[in-house]
């Protein structure tokens, strides 16, 4: 019976990720198109132009390879202690 409980939340929590994914991802293509303007970033010595989206969508790159490998630390430290 528990085996049957066990596996309808993994089920539920598998469609609650696939929802909230979907989602995002249909609001970060809507976002794409309504930012197509192109601007200029300067860091140190490199000046870079590319269109806003471009630029938006590396950040929201990095926050999820960064939330990723922050997730990845605690669990190899979780497994340590």
């Amino acid at each position: 019976m528990s085996e049957q409980r066990s596996e309808g939340k993994h089920r539920i929590h598998w469609w609650v990720t696939v929802v909230a994914w979907s989602i995002v991802v249909v609001l970060v293509a809507v976002f794409i198109l309504q930012n197509t303007r192109s601007g200029k970033v300067d860091f140190l010595v490199w000046d870079i132009r590319a269109p806003a989206w471009a630029w938006l969508v590396g950040l929201f790159a990095c926050g999820v390879l960064t939330g990723w490998f922050v997730k990845s630390l605690r669990r190899s430290r979780a497994e340590t202690h």
